[in-house]
């Protein structure tokens, strides 16, 4: 099975149930009317169909707007991780984290890794993002702030901006 047609299934069975439970029980608190299996399971069916529609083709759309062209199933999670090899020192990254990271808050640093976080979006709930000092480089991770299922791309988008503030500052940068 392609991997399109993987994640269409996974949001149309996601956003679906969720919907009918959640509208459901909606119903039941607030209304008069009592529960209907087939109408809670049509409704979901409608919902999950329209938006795994809408969300599978932008969320590829965002990742090809991003430059990948071979989408992975890692691409596709909220979570990410990239090593960015780097001769940076540790007080450098911090600098150009805090001079060229505009759509981040910078919010500390400790010994061996930086903290910042974005702010809620159209895409996302928000995520927090470290860098961490690794062996010749960078562990850079860009998580959301609260679960979700989808991130339509923000996750790598943040990992990316910050491997190329990194990679645009090294010495070692290739041409």
């Amino acid at each position: 099975m392609s991997l399109k047609l993987t994640y269409f299934l996974k949001m149309f069975l996601i956003m679906g149930l969720s919907f009918a439970i959640l509208g459901s029980v909606m119903e039941f608190m607030f209304t008069d009317v009592l529960f209907s299996l087939p109408k809670a399971l049509i409704k979901g069916l409608f919902f999950g169909l329209f938006m795994a529609l809408f969300l599978t083709p932008y969320h590829f759309y965002e990742l090809k707007h991003l430059g990948i062209t071979n989408v992975t199933q890692a691409d596709l999670k909220p979570k990410q991780v990239r090593y960015i090899p780097s001769s940076l020192s540790f007080t450098t990254v911090i600098d150009l984290i805090k001079s060229h990271a505009f759509n981040f808050t910078f919010l500390r640093n400790d010994d061996n890794t930086i903290y910042l976080k974005k702010k809620l979006s159209s895409k996302s709930w928000g995520e927090d993002i470290t860098i961490q000092i690794s062996d010749q480089g960078y562990v850079v991770t860009s998580k959301p702030k609260f679960f979700q299922w989808a991130d339509m791309g923000s996750g790598i988008a943040n990992v990316i901006a910050v491997q190329k503030i990194i990679t645009d500052a090294s010495p070692t940068k290739s041409s």
